[in-house]
């Protein structure tokens, strides 16, 4: 873990907080790649949020990079356990998949937000799927972060820091709206 520590990308000289942002931002571009991947080995369809790779990272990157920079800064000030880090990561994908996600389905018609099923079937995908799928965006850079000098934990609750990546949810529901409605309007 120590050697992590002073890793950098070659050629920017970034170090500590941006290499766990840029280590998150990457493992999600990987995860999104894969979902793309196990739709078409698989004939399966909505795994991803996109058939086509670009117009799937547009629609995801940006909620996975301000979840990944406002976890890391709140990871320098408050650190949390590798087990915590997990929970999390699955929480922050039951907020973006399975709240917003589900809220989207209001333009294919499958929104299912309020269904007792929709929460049965979250619920049993939680520790199997969104756990490791998120944790590995919100995981390593939590390793990187671990080497440096701990913080003294701030006064306030963990529970409210931990909750800040889920802010990002709103500006970013927003701007689904706003992609969609513009692929739907070029698309016809």
């Amino acid at each position: 873990m120590a050697a992590l520590a002073g890793w950098t990308w070659p050629g920017l000289g970034v170090v500590g907080s941006y290499n766990a942002i840029l280590l998150g931002a990457f493992n999600a571009i990987v995860i999104e790649t894969e979902f793309l991947l196990f739709e078409k080995i698989f004939c399966a369809e909505g795994i991803a949020a996109h058939p086509n790779l670009i117009v799937d990272l547009i629609l995801t990157m940006p909620w996975y990079i301000l979840m990944v920079f406002t976890f890391v800064k709140v990871q320098q000030h408050r650190r949390f356990s590798s087990a915590t880090v997990l929970f999390l990561g699955g929480f922050y994908e039951l907020g973006g998949d399975g709240i917003v996600g589900s809220l989207m389905g209001i333009f294919d018609g499958s929104f299912q937000l309020f269904t007792l099923e929709y929460w049965l079937m979250m619920a049993g995908m939680f520790l199997w799927v969104f756990i490791p799928v998120y944790s590995s965006m919100v995981l390593p850079p939590a390793w990187l972060i671990v080497t440096a000098d701990p913080p003294k934990p701030p006064s306030t609750p963990a529970w409210s820091a931990a909750l800040k990546p889920m802010l990002w949810l709103i500006p970013f529901t927003g701007y689904l709206i706003v992609i969609m409605l513009v692929i739907f309007a070029v698309s016809g």
